[in-house]
């Protein structure tokens, strides 16, 4: 179990390109002690484990996952595979949405069945590395030695998103600035708006129904992630999670494309360049609408030359 939460918690950290110091500043421990928990070693406890699963804006049991793991990080891997959002993922797999929400949150343990319906989702069969002796129906124990994606078939990676069965392709707007009327992202309704500052429409295969655009992305701010001139297709939602890469207005009509991470005293957007300071938002900043988030990144496209 140590040893699970210590791999969480160095992930978490090295996603968000902390040192142990600065983390352990962050919870009210010492450095010597987040290295402990990496390690192993120690597990943090009580309040700590409050503030750490708070700092990363994450549920407790996410952060403690045990059997979880397993499922999350076939969820990510997934994720990451064919470039959607885990909201895509739970309108598509064969697992009822409440359970989905309550595997992704580390709330219960996943099943055989469970982890199957997640790999079927791209299409693939898979064997899974995992001993089932439970009756039917009951939380599947996933032995500790099993790798973070030993669930993950080697064929995924052939699989390109462009083949998803339950992709669409459609025309999506490219903007000089971010659209602050949701009703100007609709393609039909362009022409309607009025928007000045739309540059372009793109091909764009949706995994889903909802509202997307794109931008362009300016300046070295995200480099080495992303670089200037690369589009941006973008998911219109007024919300995101720690991690994602957002676009956001401030209330001066600045648009601004940063990563996003929760905190319990408001939110923080950073650059990928560690030359560029973070922006930190108070909760009292987001009431007044000094800053909104406008849409998330689904899909990046390098630019060339």
């Amino acid at each position: 179990m140590a040893a699970i939460v210590g791999q969480n918690i160095k992930r978490l950290r090295e996603e968000r390109r902390l040192t142990q110091k600065q983390l352990g500043d962050a919870v009210g421990v010492s450095n010597r002690t987040v290295s402990t928990w990496e390690i192993g070693t120690k597990m943090p406890r009580g309040p700590v484990v409050k503030k750490l699963a708070a700092y990363f804006g994450i549920s407790e049991g996410e952060l403690l996952a045990g059997p979880s793991s397993a499922f999350i990080s076939l969820l990510d891997h997934i994720c990451r595979q064919y470039r959607v959002m885990s909201d895509v993922v739970a309108l598509n797999v064969q697992i009822p949405r409440d359970r989905f929400v309550r595997l992704q949150e580390g709330e219960d343990a996943p099943t055989l069945s469970d982890m199957r319906a997640l790999a079927a989702f791209g299409g693939e069969t898979a064997s899974f590395d995992f001993r089932d002796p439970a009756p039917l129906g009951a939380p599947l124990a996933v032995p500790p030695t099993a790798a973070p994606h030993a669930a993950v078939p080697q064929a995924a990676a052939a699989v390109s998103p462009a083949v998803l069965p339950w992709s669409v392709t459609r025309r999506v707007p490219l903007f000089a600035s971010a659209p602050i009327d949701g009703a100007a992202i609709d393609g039909a309704a362009i022409d309607d708006t009025g928007a000045g500052d739309v540059l372009d429409t793109l091909d764009f295969r949706a995994p889903d129904g909802a509202a997307y655009f794109a931008l362009i992305a300016c300046g070295d701010s995200m480099y080495p992630d992303y670089r200037d001139g690369d589009v941006l297709i973008v998911r219109r939602q007024d919300d995101a999670r720690t991690g994602d890469d957002v676009i956001a207005v401030t209330d001066s009509g600045e648009t601004l494309f940063k990563r996003l991470y929760k905190t319990r005293t408001g939110l923080i957007l950073r650059s990928c360049n560690k030359a560029c300071e973070p922006q930190v938002f108070t909760l009292e900043d987001l009431h007044r609408g000094a800053v909104r988030i406008v849409g998330v990144v689904a899909e990046q496209r390098r630019r060339h030359g």
